[in-house]
């Protein structure tokens, strides 16, 4: 009773009278509970309550139900006009942040809050973090990894535009050091969002993904989930900086197939990896930074946990989905769709994601221009092919016709059938790696071309052989696809027959004629070969190098008397005009140094030249530490071996130019190993190696202070090309 005025309540454990015990007793105010004195309501920046963290864990009352509308948050639902308060936190060390904001009892506050370095209410765009509550609960949380010492103001709001009173639990604790694997930021994903702040600067690159990252700084996070769930992880970035998001099952495994997606920063600084189905376990999430523009900088991460999706209706070939063909068979049809929580069903092509299919029904043949473009947003890297009749669940390469994927994660790929004959098709929808995503699909419907004569071996069109260099013109359009040449021609395919008079040499190259997009399979079988049954083993057969896929090389060093049938056939999906030249020649023997046996292996000495010829020789080593794409280190082509020696430290180059005459054929790829006792040691590390512009180029090899000893040099071909060549050491 003794109680009033300025100071209204009683304390009673202490005796005296002070201003406040609660929030209700300073309307509009607020009640500092520490000194249990009335302070303003803290309704805009200036007025913003001061509460300083240390450990433990700091609660305070508040409510928003007198406040004024200053602000809007980023997370806050559009057309929010809801009260809002700020406090001023001040920050003592490097910490994280944890937020906790409730409702209290009968409080019609829809609670939102959000973490700014600045406290101008409406530069929204400035949040550290902004959290909501999940889908039927009231509480929302947020998470902010790591703040730096300082001030920062956190906004609390209402969504719907109704406010009320709340408790807010504000917590520091220590962050985790993000740079790498052995500690990477470790969270659990529950219900609520989490929303983590971070930045790449001060960080160093750990790795790099398929969509990027190399040479850029990057942050690791593992997330562990309980049970099954659908995940979105957003990375928004500060300034000019445009992160870079992957996500990966195994945090140190940096090969294609750990990683489940990847997503490029958005021309406004955003990534997002939507995962529609992650089980329950750890998965690793990187942040790193794009190859070109800004390579690190601030960024805001939100992991947002949601139901996963249900299956897609087509995930099997007992529903596939038929598609709904155009008027006489002639047209277009275009259906959206998604593999997201689908099954992986379909293996061919190297799909290894969910798959989802289609059924075409034909009643007359048609060319088949068919197409898959993810939707925008999706990361997924899709695989397309088709099935035969009556093969939808089979995984022979004899039953798929043919198959496309796409070159990177969210790309577009599509390919040409030019003859479907009367039937029901399958179209399989795969993808690469774990994940898939919503697209569309589209399905041209066209006259088939013309069938080449040469179509199979019932007519193969005849190659007479001479003397004189023979050209021919030819077509695997409107073909169809009788063998896989070398085991893996998926491509319509034509036959030729070649009569060889007298044991002799015989040199092959097939070429796309221009605007074709032919990728070429050239093989050479025994005549009358006819049938998917062949394996690359029963044939001499020759691709393309991955520099000049449109062409296709091979020299058979010694061929008897006979028959044979020649295939021109294409890699999945590919088929067009091309152009056939075959030549004879004399037998090539077998080179002396196509081994590495010591007394085999030429000495190369300065300024002097010595020839070689890789056309009978057998295929010894690859150059793989060169890292050049597949099928351009020499995987395919025979190759042969010289030495040289260094007396003492000096750098080198060596130079193969091919013959004007026999080596035409040949795209020449050098390597130098060593220094070592043991001529051709694969153990030797791989000093240098190139690779000519083109075929009949020359290449040379530069090499710096190269230590004193012997190195092996091996001349390889790119693809399966071979040939004459002169060889020097400067």
């Amino acid at each position: 009773s003794a109680c009033g005025g300025a100071t209204p309540r009683c304390l009673v454990a202490e005796g005296r009278c002070v201003g406040c015990l609660a929030d209700a007793d300073c309307s509009p105010g607020t009640c500092n509970a520490s000194a249990s004195t009335c302070e303003p309501l803290p309704d805009s920046c200036a007025s913003a309550r001061l509460i300083s963290l240390g450990t433990g864990t700091v609660t305070l009352n508040g409510s928003t139900a007198h406040a004024n509308d200053d602000t809007r948050l980023s997370c806050a639902l559009p057309g929010n006009v809801g009260g809002d308060v700020v406090y001023a936190l001040d920050v003592p060390r490097r910490a994280r942040l944890r937020a906790r904001l409730m409702p209290a009892p009968g409080s019609p506050l829809d609670p939102v809050m959000a973490l700014r370095s600045s406290c101008d209410g409406d530069t929204s765009e400035r949040a550290l973090g902004c959290a909501y509550p999940p889908s039927g609960q009231s509480e929302a949380t947020l998470v902010v990894d790591a703040l730096a010492p300082g001030r920062y103001f956190l906004w609390i709001d209402g969504d719907g535009g109704e406010g009320g009173a709340f408790t807010l639990e504000l917590e520091m604790e220590d962050p985790s050091s993000v740079d790498s694997c052995v500690a990477p930021g470790a969270y659990t994903l529950g219900q609520e969002p989490i929303a983590i702040s971070g930045d790449t600067s001060t960080l160093v690159d750990d790795s790099s993904s398929v969509c990027g990252g190399r040479g850029a700084p990057d942050a690791v996070y593992a997330i562990t989930l309980a049970q099954k769930r659908r995940v979105r992880f957003e990375a928004v970035g500060g300034g000019t900086f445009q992160p870079l998001l992957y996500l990966r099952a195994s945090c140190a495994d940096a090969s294609q197939g750990a990683q489940l997606s990847c997503a490029v920063g958005s021309q406004a600084g955003t990534s997002v990896i939507d995962a529609t189905e992650l089980t329950a376990g750890t998965w690793y999430l990187f942040v790193d930074g794009p190859d070109r523009g800004t390579r690190a900088g601030r960024y805001r991460l939100t992991i947002t946990a949601l139901d996963p999706a249900a299956p897609p209706p087509n995930d099997s070939c007992l529903t596939a989905l038929p598609l709904p063909v155009p008027v006489s068979e002639l047209g277009r049809v275009s259906v959206s769709g998604t593999t997201a929580n689908g099954r992986d069903d379909a293996l061919g092509c190297g799909g290894t994601g969910p798959d989802v299919a289609y059924t075409l029904t034909l009643t007359q043949a048609r060319e088949a221009t068919i197409k898959v473009s993810p939707a925008f947003g999706s990361n997924f890297r899709p695989v397309l092919s088709v099935r035969r009749p009556s093969k939808c669940a089979s995984e022979l390469v004899a039953d798929t016709v043919a198959c496309t994927v796409a070159s990177s994660a969210g790309g577009s790929c599509g390919l040409v059938v030019p003859r479907l004959d009367p039937g029901t098709w399958t179209i399989w929808v795969d993808g690469v790696g774990a994940l898939g995503g919503p697209f569309d699909l589209s399905v041209e419907l066209a006259p088939p071309p013309p069938v080449p004569a040469n179509d199979s071996c019932a007519a193969p069109a005849p190659l007479v052989l001479s003397s004189a260099p023979l050209t021919v013109q030819g077509t695997t359009l409107g073909a169809s696809d009788d063998l896989a040449a070398c085991g893996l021609g998926l491509a319509p395919d034509v036959a030729y027959t070649m009569t060889v008079p007298s044991r002799v040499s015989v040199a092959l190259d097939v070429k796309a004629v221009s605007g074709s997009p032919l990728h070429p399979i050239l093989g050479v079988y025994a005549d009358g070969v006819c049938t998917h049954s062949f394996t690359a083993a029963s044939a001499e057969c020759a691709l393309g190098d991955p520099a000049f896929p449109e062409r296709a090389t091979l020299v058979l060093p010694d061929v008897l008397a006979g028959a044979y049938t020649v295939w021109v056939d294409g890699m999945p999906g590919s088929q067009g005009g091309f152009t056939l030249r075959a030549s004879l020649g004399a037998v090539i023997a077998p080179p002396a140094n196509d081994s590495c046996g010591v007394l085999s292996v030429p000495e190369l000495i300065t300024g002097q030249v010595l020839t070689g010829d890789t056309r009978a020789a057998a295929n010894d080593v690859a150059t793989l530490g060169c890292g050049f794409p597949t099928g351009g280190n020499g995987e395919l082509a025979p190759d042969v071996a010289f030495s040289f020696t260094v007396a003492a430290m000096r750098s080198v180059s060596l130079t193969v130019t091919p013959d004007a005459a026999d080596g035409q054929l040949f795209r020449p790829v050098v390597s130098v190993r060593g220094p070592t006792t043991a001529l051709c040691s694969s153990l030797a590390p791989v000093k240098g190696c190139a690779a000519a512009q083109d075929y009949g180029q020359p290449v040379t090899l530069s090499l710096t202070n190269l230590s004193a000893g012997t190195y092996t040099v091996w001349v390889d071909g790119a693809g399966a090309s071979s040939g004459r060549f002169g060889v020097v050491v400067q």
